[in-house]
C-alpha cells in the first residue's frame, strides 16, 4: 500500500510540476523507486511510467529496453502488461508518402517517411478526374471507404517494390526513391502498402494524387487586391 501511494505521489507531482528539468527529475525519482522495491510487482508499474516519460522525450530505443526489462522480471503483472502495450506502440509500423503534384521530365522523386518497416509496395492507378471533380473529391483523403476500395481494385499501370533501411532506433526516417518515367499524361493515384496484397488487415495504405502533364501553372497573387492571376505554360526540360 505504501509503495502504491508513493507511485501516485510521483505521478501527481509530475503532472503539476513545471520547468525544463521536469522529466529528468521524474525519471530519477522513478529509478530510485525501482531500486527501493526491486522484487515487488509494483516496480513494473514504476518502470512503465519511467519508460513512458523516456518515450515522450523521443528516446524510443531506451524506452523499449526498459519495458522489456519489466516484462522479463515481472511476467504477468499489471505493470508488465502496461509495458507490453507501450512496446507494441513503439514497434508499430508507420509510413507516409509524398511527391510533387505534377510529374514530367525531369521526373520527380518519391519521399517515404517510415518507421519499423523494411519493404514497401507501390502501385499507380489511373483515376477518372471528371467523375471525381463532379463528386467534389479533390484529394485521396476525401475518399470514403467504398471509394478507396474502388481505387484499390483498379488495374495498376505500374507497380514495384522498394527495400528500406531498417530503423533500429524506432525513429521516423525519410527515404527518397525514383519514380516511373513511362506514364502517359493523365491523373493518377500513387498507392503504398506494407504488404503485397494491399489488404486492409494489419496494414497501412497511403495514397497521393498527381498529374502527368507538360503543362505548368505559375500563380501570381496581387498583394492587397484580393485577386489572383496565373499563367499556363508548356513545360520543356532543359537539355
Amino acid at each position: 500500500a505504501f509503495a502504491d501511494v508513493d507511485i501516485h505521489r510521483l505521478r501527481l507531482g509530475f503532472n503539476h510540476a513545471v520547468g525544463e528539468d521536469k522529466i529528468n527529475r521524474y525519471t530519477s525519482a522513478l529509478e530510485r523507486f525501482t531500486e527501493q522495491w526491486p522484487k515487488h510487482d509494483i516496480t513494473a508499474r514504476a518502470i512503465h511510467h519511467w519508460a513512458a516519460a523516456i518515450h515522450q522525450t523521443g528516446d524510443h530505443l531506451r524506452a523499449a529496453g526498459l519495458c522489456r526489462q519489466a516484462i522479463r522480471r515481472f511476467p504477468g503483472s499489471a505493470g508488465a502488461k502496461m509495458c507490453q502495450n507501450l512496446v507494441q506502440q513503439i514497434e508499430s509500423r508507420y509510413s507516409h508518402i509524398s511527391t510533387e503534384r505534377v510529374w514530367n521530365s525531369p521526373w520527380p522523386n518519391l519521399h517515404v517517411d517510415y518507421r519499423n518497416l523494411t519493404t514497401v509496395f507501390f502501385r499507380i492507378v489511373k483515376a477518372p478526374w471528371e467523375q471525381l471533380i463532379q463528386k467534389r473529391i479533390h484529394a485521396p483523403e476525401n475518399l470514403d471507404d467504398a471509394q478507396r476500395r474502388q481505387v484499390l481494385s483498379r488495374q495498376p499501370v505500374a507497380k514495384w517494390t522498394a527495400q528500406l533501411p531498417a530503423t533500429e532506433d524506432y525513429q521516423i526516417r525519410r527515404e527518397t526513391l525514383k519514380t516511373p518515367t513511362t506514364l502517359k499524361p493523365g491523373f493518377y493515384y500513387l498507392i503504398a502498402s506494407h504488404n503485397r496484397s494491399f489488404s486492409k488487415r494489419d496494414n497501412r495504405i497511403s495514397m497521393a494524387s498527381f498529374w502527368v502533364s507538360n503543362l505548368a501553372i505559375v500563380m501570381r497573387p496581387e498583394s492587397g487586391s484580393g485577386t489572383l492571376e496565373g499563367l499556363s505554360l508548356i513545360h520543356i526540360s532543359a537539355p
